[in-house]
């Protein structure tokens, strides 16, 4: 009767790859048990400041429970006025050993609108 016509065979040889990419592996971070929560944000800020700078700082204020954060949105407009952008940024918590609680959340939301008012100028949105 002989194989299906549909088969394929192949063989794969592993040293010649972990060869190539030995400088490249990295260490897997644990997957977290606990719970996300998720924020969006979105402020207004002069049109010079690059968004990076805005996450870089949502990063630093919202401190260890942050996991994550990106841009989703960048809007420029007659709704946010002349020289101004909006950005739409979300974050991303999670504590290692428990779920954050409503609190827990809210103190980080307080500390990065704080923060992104006194050293960016930004307006929440």
């Amino acid at each position: 009767m002989g194989p299906n016509p549909r088969s394929v065979a192949f063989q794969t040889m592993p040293d010649p790859i972990i060869a190539f990419t030995a400088d490249q592996i990295v260490a897997a971070e644990a997957v977290s048990g606990q719970v996300l929560a998720k924020e969006d944000f979105a402020f207004v800020v002069d049109a010079s400041v690059p968004a990076g700078d805005l996450v870089a700082l949502v990063r630093r204020a919202g401190g260890a429970l942050v996991e994550d954060t990106r841009v989703f949105d960048v809007y420029e407009g007659a709704q946010v006025g002349e020289g101004l952008k909006s950005v739409a940024v979300n974050v991303r918590m999670r504590a290692a050993d428990h779920t954050l609680t409503a609190e827990e959340v809210l103190d980080v939301r307080k500390a990065v609108i704080a923060a992104a008012e006194s050293e960016l100028g930004a307006v929440l949105r």
